[in-house]
C-alpha cells in the first residue's frame, strides 16, 4: 500500500442536473480506489452519493427557470482510512433533509455508510465511510 498524506481535501461543486451525477460518482469511485477501499465499499460508496444527489436534485433541482441552476458543494476528506463527505444543500431548501420525506433514502444510507448525519439547520449532509481491513490472516489456523 501507497503511503500518502492525510486529511487531503477534494472539493467539488457540480450544477444540480441529472447529467452531472456520472461526475460526481466517478470522483467518488477515483478518490476511494485510490485510498485501497474494496470494491464493494467502492460500490456502496457510489450508490451513497448517488442517492444524496437524487435527493437534492428532486427538492431543488425542479425549481426555477432552467437559467437558474442551483450548484452542489460537495467536500471529500481523505483521512488515513477513513474517507468523509460533506454535501451542503442550498440553505432555502432543507425539507430536503427531513427524515419523514426521505425515509428510504436515509435508510439506505444508514445501510451502506458507516456513518449519516443530516444537519437541517445548517442544510449538510455529512457520511463517512471507514476502510475495512481486507487482512485475511485470522481465518489461517484453525484446531
Amino acid at each position: 500500500m501507497t503511503e500518502r498524506p492525510t486529511h487531503d481535501v477534494v472539493r467539488l461543486r457540480i450544477p444540480l442536473k441529472s447529467e452531472y451525477l456520472s461526475v460526481l460518482r466517478a470522483t467518488a469511485a477515483a478518490i476511494a480506489g485510490s485510498m485501497d477501499f474494496n470494491y464493494d465499499e467502492v460500490i456502496q460508496i457510489r450508490i451513497a452519493v448517488s442517492e444524496v444527489f437524487d435527493m437534492a436534485l428532486e427538492h431543488t433541482g425542479r425549481v426555477g427557470s432552467s437559467e437558474d441552476v442551483i450548484d452542489l458543494p460537495i467536500e471529500f476528506v481523505i483521512g488515513e482510512d477513513i474517507l468523509e463527505f460533506q454535501i451542503s444543500y442550498p440553505v432555502q431548501r432543507t425539507e430536503a433533509l427531513d427524515r419523514e420525506q426521505n425515509e428510504e433514502t436515509h435508510a439506505i444510507l444508514h445501510s451502506l455508510m458507516d456513518t449519516v448525519d443530516f444537519s437541517v439547520d445548517d442544510a449538510i449532509v455529512h457520511m463517512t465511510k471507514r476502510r475495512s481491513n481486507n487482512d485475511s490472516s485470522e481465518n489461517s489456523q484453525r484446531e
